[in-house]
């Protein structure tokens, strides 16, 4: 069996609810994508909360829009939006999740931990296969530069 859920973390030198406000906000994407891929947001509210819909454009090799929902908001603490081609209430393609958990140090850092979650991505074991490499690598680099964004 495959490995579906693929995660990465890293002490950020900001408190949980700082980190949280960059994360909620998709304009902000782009600063600390270790893809890079994110380019911009195309649509959405300014700022996501626990079922809004919003669109990325995002370039790798080509230009695509990314399709996202949120679908785990926990204020301060937890973020989590799946991908995927929607219809109303349903997923038609895709639905792989990106999660990001905050937990508080108690010294003003937060441990932030960042997954890319494939129990309800349609195929799971190619997408785990492919997340395994590159993907891993890149949520490093994310979680890097979100880190450099507070420090010094």
């Amino acid at each position: 069996m495959p490995q579906l859920i693929h995660s990465v973390q890293r002490v950020v030198q900001a408190s949980p609810q700082v980190v949280f406000d960059m994360l909620v906000h998709p304009a902000r994407h782009c600063e600390f994508d270790g893809s890079d891929t994110v380019r911009s947001t195309v649509t959405g509210p300014e700022r996501l909360s626990l079922g809004d819909d919003f669109g990325m454009t995002m370039n790798k090799a080509v230009s695509y829009t990314s399709s996202n929902r949120v679908v785990e908001f926990e204020e301060g603490r937890r973020i989590a939006w799946q991908t995927g081609l929607f219809r109303g209430d349903k997923r038609i393609l895709g639905g792989q999740v990106w999660r990001y958990e905050l937990t508080d140090r108690g010294d003003g850092s937060t441990l932030v931990k960042e997954s890319f979650d494939l129990t309800h991505a349609r195929p799971a074991a190619l997408l785990s296969r492919f997340a395994a490499g590159p993907t891993v690598a890149n949520m490093r680099r994310t979680l890097e530069r979100m880190a450099s964004l507070y420090e010094g």
